[in-house]
């Protein structure tokens, strides 16, 4: 059905005279902080290659915010690796550190560095940020590295909060 008369199709008021309405600029100044969706893919597949190198095949996990479809600028990308026979904390840590050491060699002619490692967190992560080779001047994209499952709902949920 169509809207009401003065009205866009959501149901907003229209603008004046062709002008955007109040409503379409507020959603036009909210989508334009969203990121374009082929930085996160392109990162997670990279990073997914990269991990696969250093410890043979291995899957990521997309979580938080890029997963939501919410990332604005200045987000960072949450990924989980996933272990096919899972993982205890020590065995976290060891796969942490030598993806550390990985990245460090391996990393910087795919885009990917190491900022640092938080091991002792109730969910270690490994901080990296991805650079797209096509735009080294670009701002990097911050990336948290943690260790999940397949059912990693919850440790996305504890590092968001």
């Amino acid at each position: 059905s169509m809207p009401p008369h003065g009205a866009d199709v959501m149901g907003a008021p229209a603008g004046r005279m062709g002008q955007p309405s109040k409503y379409e600029r507020h959603v036009a100044a909210l989508r334009s902080q969203l990121l374009p969706p082929t930085t996160h893919v392109e990162a997670t597949r990279g990073l997914e290659g990269l991990v696969s190198d250093i410890l043979g095949k291995v899957r990521l996990l997309i979580c938080g915010s890029f997963a939501q479809g919410t990332a604005v600028s200045g987000s960072d990308l949450d990924l989980s690796l996933i272990l096919p026979d899972g993982a205890n904390r020590r065995e976290e840590v060891r796969v942490l550190t030598k993806l550390k050491e990985g990245i460090v060699v391996k990393g910087s002619q795919r885009g990917f560095s190491v900022d640092g490692s938080i091991l002792t967190a109730s969910v270690p992560i490994l901080r990296l940020s991805y650079t797209h080779p096509a735009t080294p001047s670009a701002d990097p994209l911050p990336i948290d590295l943690s260790i999940g499952n397949s059912s990693s709902g919850l440790r996305d949920k504890i590092v968001m909060e």
